[in-house]
């Protein structure tokens, strides 16, 4: 099995196209949605990858919007340029600015944001630091919320299973993360986002790659090429 970081930093490609696969019926989209401030402009996206949160959100804004998209990883930033240049993406009229950064140490300044979402990142950051992880995401929530200006939002999404049948943490480390936002003023949104393949091996390849091989041997035994996948969205306003 190759590590997720060594996925992030060397395989962006494949990152890529799991995401793509990913929500099939939109329902991330509809729930940010309906906690975005209306009228927001600017966006930090905090683990931004490729891009994914800044393609959620320009499709449903109606005005000019600027995503700053910070990731520790400079090849997954610079994937997702190479995307809107090769493939002339159509973003709405979102301007995403990427930057390398990390988010304990967030390179913007203070209360500039309207909202601020970190995806998929902060759990990544208690598996690398089960030891402290405490005080890393403790570090990483104050910058984020020192980053958006008073009334604005803050978002945390976080995985609740792939390949399962119901939503929970994938791990007691994970279920004390999701147990420590709640402890802290996160209220929690839950919602299904299924993968759906274009084939049963692109399934088992691109979910064996990056989530080991016993969940591609349980899309394997399936036969289905839309695998469950259930996330975790926790917000709170400033």
């Amino acid at each position: 099995m190759v590590s997720q970081r060594r996925i992030y930093r060397e395989f962006p490609d494949l990152y890529e196209h799991l995401v793509r696969a990913e929500d099939a019926d939109q329902n991330l989209a509809a729930a940010f949605h309906s906690l975005l401030p209306s009228g927001f402009v600017t966006v930090l996206d905090i683990g931004a990858g490729t891009g994914r949160i800044g393609r959620v959100l320009a499709a449903s804004l109606s005005r000019d919007a600027l995503c700053v998209a910070i990731d520790v990883e400079e090849s997954m930033l610079t994937h997702g340029r190479r995307l809107r240049e090769s493939m002339s993406m159509v973003e709405g009229t979102l301007i995403w600015a990427p930057v390398v950064g990390d988010a304990r140490a967030l390179p913007v300044p203070r209360a500039v944001f309207d909202v601020a979402i970190a995806g998929w990142v902060l759990g990544h950051i208690c598996e690398w630091n089960p030891g402290s992880w405490r005080r890393e995401i403790a570090l990483a929530v104050e910058q984020a919320c020192t980053a958006v200006r008073a009334g604005g939002l803050v978002t945390i999404v976080d995985t609740l299973g792939s390949a399962v049948e119901s939503a929970a943490a994938p791990s007691p480390l994970l279920a004390d993360f999701h147990d420590w936002l709640e402890q802290n003023a996160f209220s929690k949104i839950v919602i299904e986002t299924d993968y759906v393949f274009g084939s049963i091996r692109e399934a088992i390849h691109l979910l064996g790659f990056f989530f080991g091989p016993d969940c591609g041997e349980k899309v394997r035994r399936s036969n289905n090429r839309r695998v469950r996948e259930f996330t975790g969205v926790w917000w709170r306003r400033q």
